[in-house]
């Protein structure tokens, strides 16, 4: 080992979990050690060649053990959009595909937008989910004043959105935006932007359907780059007056990466997240896979691909969310004639960690840097940490086990997903989860549950807010303060 793992209990107590004989990507990079659970919590840390006794013991060699992955955007949509009755179908998913706590955005029925409601879907999430979870508050334009409270019932942050939603956590003129993160800023709070500029967006589909319209690229062309990166421009400067801390949520343009990473620099808290579609489809998928690439934002060109891997691997990009949005296939094929037509969104949560780790293979990105984009960083900025996001004594036992070697044929057909489908269907990658471990209970293996993993086990985890939106801290060693 070459971290400093002081302090470990006797290694003659027995265990309930060991796993053995792999790598763990701990705060001190990656190493060779023991890991040993108790009471749901990492008891030890322990090199290959200390044996102790444990009722449940998994062989790791040839695997990697990575801190529980978080996935800080997805859309459960219980009661909401597609009728999602509770939590368990997409966390199931989420098991499935190595996730082992999602956060959910608020836009259900009723949407999240006080606390009462909040408090309300944590305990349905706590019936009903297959794994650990924290919540998003939503804000519309009369709700500002009921922020502070569902901040203090735990919210980790607040969705806003600068175009129109199809919900009550409404689009926000510039006024109202201001007004909300305002109040935000109040109480040292986290916006998380939806970033389109409506206007551009609504000049775009009028030129559109007025010259016939209705292909694959039409999305693309409602939706260009500009859109997007004046609306991030627009609400960075507007963190930078009122002191909210900020997140531009799926970002796909690297200007807006960019414009981030300089605010930041000159002491603005504002961070940005982007999303596997964004990373691995471009517009030249559009004429094929058509509405089953439609989210929002559009996908980009190829250059604009290439530009935002460069924005990860600069940094730029410190969070990777699924966005995950179980649309029905139905509600896709609406667009095969008419793109506008399709219902947007796609079914991710159970992939993202998969396609991430297909980037260690192809040379892209290092584990590490996955650890922290798929768990570390969500964990420090959103308030869960050192509960989640690492392997560390006294840290929640959540471990997503994987093989960096394994190659596999993605196809709906083996996701839990009920949807029916995924954008991904056929490709080969490079990386699989092999366990998912939520507090010590293996829940899956190989992307199948177990009898551990099951409705309810999951937990509502509240943020803790004392250093929650700080650049500085997101990025620092994890396990070192």
């Amino acid at each position: 080992m070459t971290g400093d793992h002081a302090a470990r209990p006797s290694s003659l107590q027995e265990y309930d979990l060991l796993l053995q004989g792999g790598c763990a990507v701990t705060p001190y990079g990656v190493e060779e050690v023991n890991v040993a659970v108790r009471d749901g919590k990492v008891a030890a840390l322990l090199s290959w060649q200390e044996t102790v006794p444990a009722r449940q013991t998994l062989n790791l060699t040839g695997l990697h053990a990575l801190p529980g992955c978080i996935d800080p955007h997805c859309h459960l949509w219980e009661k909401g959009f597609v009728g999602e009755p509770d939590f368990s179908t997409s966390t199931r998913s989420a098991v499935a595909g190595g996730v082992t706590t999602v956060i959910d955005q608020p836009l259900t029925h009723p949407e999240v937008l006080d606390a009462s409601i909040l408090r309300d879907k944590a305990s349905l999430g706590e019936r009903t989910s297959y794994c650990d979870f924290a919540l998003h508050g939503g804000v519309s334009a009369s709700n500002h004043s009921k922020l502070r409270g569902m901040w203090e019932a735990g919210a980790t942050a607040f969705k806003i959105f600068m175009c129109r939603s199809g919900s009550a956590v409404e689009e926000l003129d510039d006024a109202s935006l201001l007004s909300a993160l305002r109040h935000i800023g109040s109480f040292e709070g986290i916006a998380l932007f939806h970033a389109e500029n409506q206007r551009l967006m609504d000049a775009n589909e009028a030129e559109l359907r007025a010259a016939g319209r209705r292909d694959p690229l039409t999305h693309a062309e409602w939706r260009p780059p500009e859109v997007e990166t004046e609306a991030i421009n627009r609400a960075t400067y507007f963190c930078e007056i009122t002191g909210a801390r900020g997140v531009f949520i799926h970002t796909s343009v690297p200007e807006g990466c960019a414009i981030a990473d300089r605010a930041r620099k000159r002491g603005v808290k504002v961070v940005v997240e982007t999303c596997p579609h964004y990373l691995y489809f471009s517009t030249d998928d559009l004429p094929d896979k058509g509405p089953w690439i439609k989210f929002q934002p559009a996908v980009r060109d190829l250059e604009h691909v290439y530009r935002l891997w460069e924005a990860i691997r600069s940094e730029q990009v410190v969070m990777i969310g699924s966005d995950h949005g179980p649309v029905d296939r139905a509600l896709k094929e609406r667009g095969l004639i008419d793109m506008w037509q399709a219902q947007g969104g796609v079914p991710s949560v159970e992939t993202t960690v998969s396609m991430m780790l297909d980037a260690v293979g192809s040379g892209k990105l290092g584990i590490e840097q996955v650890a922290s984009l798929t768990s570390t960083y969500a964990a420090r900025w959103y308030g869960l940490y050192p509960r989640k996001g690492v392997i560390a004594l006294g840290s929640d036992a959540d471990f997503t086990v994987v093989d960096l070697d394994a190659t596999w044929q993605v196809k709906a057909s083996g996701l839990e997903t009920p949807c029916g489908w995924t954008p991904y269907e056929g490709r080969t990658v490079r990386g699989r989860v092999q366990y998912t471990i939520i507090r010590g209970l293996v829940v899956a293996v190989d992307g199948k549950l177990t009898a551990d993993g099951h409705p309810g086990y999951g937990r509502f985890y509240p943020a803790n807010h004392a250093h929650a939106g700080d650049p500085a801290y997101a990025a620092g060693s994890a396990g070192r303060g």
